[in-house]
C-alpha cells in the first residue's frame, strides 16, 4: 500500500539481520536508499553491516559519515559508528604501523566525546570510551565509566547492553577482584544469555582459573562445551584445569574425600 515507506524496509533490513541472513538486510537496506540517499538511518545500518565485513569495512567509513552529513553533523548515532569505525580500524589484524593505530584510537575519541557534548546520557559512546582508557590500563577511569553506564542501564528496562557487564568484569578481573569479576561474569550470563552464552562461560572459567578455584573453572568449561561442543579450546581448557587440580591436590599435606 506505501511503497514509498522507507522505515518498513528497515525494519524488515532489521528482522533480516536479526535471522543471521546479512545479504538481504543489505538488499532491503538497499531498496530504501533507492527511495532516498542520503536517509541517515538507511546510511549507519548499512554501514554497520559492512563494518562486519572484511570485504566492505572499509567503505562502511563513507555511509557513516553520508549520514554524518545529511543530517548537518546533528545525528549522534553516526557519530558514534565513525567512532566505532576508527576503534575497529586500530584493531584489524593486518599488519600496520604503531602511529597508526594511536592516531585511529585517539579518532575515535574524540568522537565518542562528540557525541557526549550532545548527548550526556548516551551510553555506548560512554562504553566506547571505558574501552579505550582499559586498553591503557587505566583500570581506575575505565572502572567509573563502565559503572555509570551499568548503573544506568540497570535502571532501564528498555535498554540492554551486556557488554557493559562483561567490560566491567573483565576490569575487574584485570585488577584482580576475582569475586567480583565471577559475580559480573555469572550476573550477565544470567539476565542477557539465560546461562546459554558460551562465550561468557569460557570469561567465567578463564577467572575462576586465575583463582585457582580449579573445580568451578572446569565446571564452567563443561556447560559452555555442552552450548559449543565443535569448540576444540574448550576441550582444551578442561584438561589444562584438570591437570592443574590434580596438580595442586596432591601438593596438599591433607585432602578431603571428593579430592
Amino acid at each position: 500500500q506505501y511503497p514509498d515507506y522507507i522505515d518498513a524496509y528497515l525494519r524488515l533490513g532489521s528482522i533480516a539481520k536479526e535471522k543471521n541472513n546479512i545479504q538481504l538486510s543489505i538488499e532491503l537496506i538497499g531498496d530504501a536508499l533507492k527511495i532516498n540517499s542520503k536517509y541517515p538511518n538507511a546510511l549507519s545500518m548499512l554501514g554497520s553491516l559492512e563494518l562486519q565485513s572484511d570485504e566492505t569495512w572499509l567503505t562502511a567509513k563513507e555511509h557513516f559519515r553520508d549520514a554524518k552529513d545529511a543530517t548537518d553533523g546533528k545525528d549522534p548515532y553516526s557519530w558514534l559508528q565513525l567512532g566505532n569505525w576508527n576503534y575497529f580500524a586500530a584493531n584489524r589484524p593486518e599488519k600496520k604501523a604503531p602511529k597508526f593505530e594511536a592516531t585511529h584510537r585517539e579518532k575515535a575519541k574524540e568522537l565518542f566525546l562528540n557525541v557526549l557534548k550532545q548527548n550526556h546520557g548516551n551510553m555506548f559512546a560512554a562504553n566506547g570510551l571505558g574501552i579505550l582508557h582499559a586498553e591503557k590500563a587505566q583500570w581506575d577511569i575505565a572502572k567509573e565509566l563502565f559503572t555509570q553506564v551499568h548503573e544506568a542501564a540497570s535502571g532501564s528496562i528498555f535498554v540492554q547492553v551486556p557488554d557493559v557487564w562483561i567490560n566491567l568484569a573483565h576490569i575487574y578481573f584485570a585488577q584482580g577482584l576475582f569475586q567480583q569479576a565471577v559475580k559480573m561474569y555469572q550476573n550477565c550470563a544470567r539476565k542477557f544469555f539465560y546461562n546459554t552464552d558460551a562465550t561468557t562461560l569460557l570469561y567465567l572459567s578463564r577467572t575462576h582459573y586465575e583463582a585457582e578455584q580449579w573445580q568451578d573453572c572446569r565446571k564452567s568449561l563443561l556447560r559452555a562445551i555442552h552450548l559449543a561442543p565443535s569448540n576444540y579450546l574448550l576441550r582444551f581448557n578442561v584438561g589444562v584445569s584438570m591437570q592443574k587440580f590434580s596438580a595442586s591436590t596432591l601438593q596438599k599435606t591433607k585432602r578431603t574425600v571428593d579430592e
